[in-house]
């Protein structure tokens, strides 16, 4: 086949990029029709203290354009021999067409409410009450219109379609549309975005791994004795030249991403593999199948899973980058690799309300979507750090790495700190990481310079393979995202992206290779607490043996000075507060806001913190002198008794928080039961549109409380009517700003001083948001609002 042709079939398939790319181990690139299969050896039975090798290796390869069929030259092996070289076809990359037979379509706020009651008619033709909107239906044959957080609420226990659009009111409006396959989705969704109740409607398209992943035989490991500090005793680790590349021994000295929960968002992940044995993780979903079961049947996404968080000196096997990090599994991508935009949409916002401060996407596809900028930019609002790889095709990054807005799009370096011939580049690469070349051994170590860790070709056969490609370079980022949260975890998304690009290794042009490599101990240090670290760089040339006496002489890294980041201590709007869940810490501190410290006033034992601080820039609080939140003082632990709100009468500004929303909350002087002024959420005079207005603040309940009661006056106004979809809210959140009770939920006209009172002892020793919302639904022109004054939470022992 000429490079021409090679060119062009390229331009008309979509090539999923974020994953890893397999070659033989040889480098040639041979025509199927000459590549001779290898034959499998199934490796024996796996026990904990001795495991097997891997399978032989077996390869496929995935042409570049231009790119020759002369045989690669792959420097000599060690003392296990040459690496092989064999290879098989590889297989055909995912299709440019989309998923038949269903399109995305983004209602604007009034349709999306009304779309909720839409019902098969007679005719088998769907109809959601909405006369313009149904004329379209109707012309398409439309058979469904279904939200597509309607499956995310399914995926969450406890969790309704209602609440979660109140948190999820940026992605709330996206539905999915099916019809008969035999209709062009394009020709759809063009004749459906004619409609004037339709923001956007768009094909559903494919993203996902383009080919199989490479095996190479290792020498067998064997249990190995714990060293002292944090050095790995993993006896494959010698084999893992990408996490020195990125400076992970030095980091682990200061975090190891403890608790940080990270949302792999992939092929699922198989926890049966031994060298993950000991990672801690959450259930997950899988939104492939529709079940609770996310297990990895294509063994990327475990592989991927293994470089942010493998089992890290246990004696076997391999370590990860964040390796006490919790791996939150959700599988959107099928056993062949491919999944449609709808399921990665869903995951996303899955993994969002689950909690997850980072999600890691290797997975890449070549159609932009304004329903996927969505669903990243929804996690970005939500402060979680999404990462993504940027694509294996040599050219423009794809999506959505190139959403550079929202996600850190991470390209790929080898060995050498070259970036390799496969990485896509561009000004939407943020960093690089190491992502491999299975074309060269240029560490010497006698295999291909892949990424290294444990997973499986066949399911259940579990071996470590070297895999190449963006998807094992974004991983490395999205650990590095966790080791810096669970140092800080008040740090937004863009202050993980500043640490990491203003401390980076450059590699190559800015304008294709982003900042260049990250480096994990320099982010930290600059993040303060630690020097910089001083480490040896990565050779720029090729080792001719593993046992090579010389060696570059160690040269301190200096990092370009960051200033230290501030933070808040309580959300600063609706879709930025801190869903990361109360996890119990060893010592039982107080539970601490983001970007908050735990603080010693005196002789605390074991360190464990009794107070929480907002650390002012440059200076870690370490005096026994007290905290002041002006004006109200903080004091080292609560009274016997108490009121444990700040500004329940709204006389200042302090404790509470405004959603950041189309019509926003206030303070109002017109309507007030005490004081100068109460609170109002809700649409007194303004046009009446769709929107969620809403004021919160978050507590927490001494776990020694007998007795905790909310006390509230609301003066309710509306003009709507039973019917018109208006509510007023009293609600309380859990610590992932879920709806925890619903207190009040009503609409009502009374225009008179309601006085109200909760037990909230349920919740003693429990972080939560008292919050108060409206929603108007802008059907009516017919405004609702609720004033709110004179709010107290009192406990008792």
């Amino acid at each position: 086949m000429s490079s021409t042709l090679k060119l062009t079939l390229l331009t008309l398939i979509l090539l999923l990029a974020g994953c890893e790319i397999s070659r033989p181990g040889g480098g040639a690139d041979a025509p199927p029709s000459q590549a001779t299969p290898a034959a499998v050896v199934s490796p024996p039975a796996t026990t904990e203290a001795t495991l097997p090798p891997p399978e032989s290796p077996v390869a496929t390869v995935e042409p570049s354009p231009g790119e020759t069929t002369a045989p690669a030259t792959v420097p000599a092996a060690g003392p296990g021999g040459d690496l092989p070289e064999m290879g098989l076809p590889a297989p055909t990359p995912p299709p440019a067409e989309p998923v038949p037979g269903t399109v995305l379509v983004k209602l604007n706020p009034q349709a999306s409410i009304q779309a909720r009651s839409a019902e098969l008619g007679g005719d088998g033709i769907v109809e959601a009450d909405i006369p313009s909107l149904d004329q379209r239906l109707r012309e398409i044959g439309a058979s469904n219109l279904e939200p597509v957080i309607e499956e995310v609420a399914d995926a969450i226990p406890d969790e309704s379609l209602e609440s979660l659009s109140v948190q999820a009111v940026e992605v709330s409006q996206l539905y999915r549309v099916n019809f008969s396959q035999d209709q062009n989705p394009q020709e759809v969704a063009t004749k459906l975005e004619q409609d004037p109740t339709v923001e956007f409607a768009e094909p559903n398209f494919v993203a996902g791994i383009a080919v199989q992943p490479v095996s190479i035989t290792l020498p067998e490991p064997h249990r190995a004795p714990r060293p002292a500090a944090l050095t790995p005793n993993d006896p494959l680790y010698s084999f893992q030249w990408h996490l020195q590349t990125i400076q992970a021994p030095a980091a682990w000295d200061s975090s190891t991403g403890q608790q940080v929960i990270v949302g792999i968002v992939d092929t699922g992940v198989d926890f049966r593999a031994s060298d993950l044995a000991g990672t801690a993780r959450l259930p997950g979903y899988d939104f492939v199948n529709n079940d609770n079961d996310p297990t990895d049947d294509q063994g990327h996404g475990t592989h991927v899973a293994g470089t942010i968080a493998q089992t890290t000196n246990n004696g076997i096997g391999v370590a990860g980058v964040a390796y006490n990090a919790r791996i939150l599994p959700v599988k959107v991508l099928g056993a062949n690799g491919q999944g449609n935009y709808e399921n990665i949409i869903k995951g996303i916002i899955y993994a969002v309300d689950q909690g997850a401060k980072v999600i890691n996407l290797s997975l890449a596809g070549s159609s932009g979507s304004q329903a996927l900028r969505d669903a990243v930019q929804y996690a970005n609002s939500k402060g979680v750090t999404v990462v993504a790889a940027a694509g294996n095709h040599s050219g423009a990054v794809e999506f959505p790495a190139a959403y550079d807005e929202f996600v850190i799009g991470v390209g790929s370096v080898r060995f050498d700190s070259q970036r390799p011939d496969y990485s896509n580049f561009g000004a939407e690469v943020d960093v690089m990481a190491p992502g491999g070349d299975l074309d060269v051994d240029l560490n010497g170590d006698g295999y291909a310079d892949g990424v290294l860790q444990q997973t499986f070709r066949t399911p259940g056969a579990y071996t470590y393979l070297f895999n190449e490609g963006t998807s094992m370079a974004s991983p490395h980022v999205a650990g590095l995202a966790a080791l810096l949260l669970a140092r800080s975890p008040g740090l937004t998304p863009a202050m993980v992206e500043n640490l990491m690009a203003q401390t980076a290794k450059p590699a190559g042009s800015s304008g294709e290779n982003g900042a260049g490599i990250i480096q994990a101990a320099a982010a930290l240090a600059a993040l303060g607490g630690g020097a910089a670290p001083t480490v040896t760089p990565v050779p720029t040339t090729p080792v001719a043996t593993p046992t090579s006496t010389s060696s570059p002489s160690p040269t301190p890294l200096t990092p370009t000075p960051l200033p230290t980041p501030t933070f808040t201590s309580e959300p600063i709007s609706e879709h930025d507060g801190d869903l990361t869940p109360t996890l119990p810490p060893v010592c039982t501190p107080p539970a601490c806001g983001p970007g908050e410290v735990y603080y010693c006033p005196g002789d605390c034992p074991g360190g464990c913190g009794t107070q929480c601080a907002t650390p002012t820039p440059g200076v870690t609080p370490t005096t026994p002198a007290p905290i002041t939140v002006t004006p109200v003082p903080i004091t080292v632990t609560p009274p016997p008794t108490g009121e444990l709100l700040l500004g329940g009468g709204f006389e200042t500004d302090e404790g509470w928080v405004f959603g950041d929303t189309p019509i926003r909350g206030g303070y109002a002087t017109d309507v007030k039961l005490g004081g100068s002024r109460a609170v109002r959420v809700g649409n007194v005079s303004d046009p009446d549109i769709f929107s969620f207005s809403s004021i919160w603040q978050k507590v927490t309940i001494p776990a020694e409380a007998a007795q905790a009661t909310l006390q509230v006056n609301v003066y309710p106004v509306s003009l709507d009517g039973p019917g018109s979809g208006d509510v007023q809210n009293i609600m309380i959140l859990n610590e992932r700003f879920q709806v925890a009770k619903t207190l009040s939920s009503e609409l009502s006209n009374s225009r008179a001083w309601e006085s109200r009172t909760y037990d909230l002892s349920e919740f003693r020793g429990r972080t939560i948001y008292i919050y108060f919302s409206v929603v108007n639904q802008g059907r009516t022109g017919k405004p609702t609002a609720l004033y709110v004054d004179d709010v107290s939470l009192t406990w008792s022992h």
